[in-house]
């Protein structure tokens, strides 16, 4: 994200869900042939190993090398993403004053803070405490804020009720499993397209009634045998 420009950042962050969905598919393929749970939590842990790799593969973040003094490597990280986004090569000494005012501003704060342990860690809690206030303190941040967080405690809620509610699918629990995570990839495949034409809001918002218009359907949707299409193309449909 933080090599992202702004018009980006929502496209990458609906990107970075498909391995979430991935990871979700790859679970009962585990499960379906390690039956015992603790193999299978060690063949989870086994497999993240693998991610020891981003300390080679990932480049570091230019604002934390050039807090570190590492102007000179922070340049050439910048300079590569230019490249690679076959953007025209930035202006160096706007980049070199750029990361010059990252480390001050983090100078100026570690002195702030220099200060004993037990009151560096009192600091810390206070300064928790003022970020989740700031929230609330003005009419437009309380409304964002309180918006925010019922949408996401709603999503929360649907989305694992939905998840709970397709048991009447299949009885094999690993089928389950394995398709309620690949129902997920085109949702996030189409949102890219929608996010780019139409922006974050709109995608967000129109997918979100949609949606709810669908719960409403499944909730109204006959049990009975002759509706099990209906039901399953709808709750996969708002999944």
């Amino acid at each position: 994200m933080e090599f992202s420009d702004t018009g980006n950042r929502a496209i990458i962050n609906l990107v970075s869900n498909i391995p979430f969905a991935i990871g979700y598919m790859i679970l009962p393929i585990y499960a379906y042939h390690i039956r015992n749970w603790s193999n299978l939590q060690l063949a989870f842990s086994i497999s993240t190993l693998v991610l020891i790799s981003y300390f080679w593969l990932l480049p570091n973040s230019p604002r934390w090398l050039a807090v570190k003094g590492r102007e000179t490597e922070a340049l050439e990280i910048l300079n590569n993403v230019a490249k690679i986004n076959r953007k025209p090569k930035p202006d160096q000494l706007e980049l070199t004053v750029i990361l010059k005012s990252c480390k001050d501003e983090e100078i100026s704060n570690a002195n702030q803070s220099n200060i004993s342990t037990l009151g560096s860690i009192c600091q810390t809690f206070k300064n928790i405490g003022n970020g989740y206030m700031n929230l609330v303190r003005n009419r437009e941040l309380r409304k964002r804020s309180f918006l925010l967080w019922f949408v996401f405690i709603s999503v929360t809620l649907v989305y694992y009720g939905l998840s709970f509610d397709t048991s009447f699918i299949t009885r094999d629990p690993f089928i389950l499993v394995f398709f309620g995570g690949l129902v997920e990839l085109p949702g996030y495949l189409i949102m890219v397209p929608m996010a780019t034409k139409w922006g974050r809001t709109n995608t967000v918002a129109s997918s979100f009634f949609i949606t709810g218009v669908v719960c409403l359907i499944v909730v109204v949707t006959p049990q009975e045998k002759n509706f099990f299409k209906q039901r399953v193309e709808n709750v996969m449909t708002t999944k």
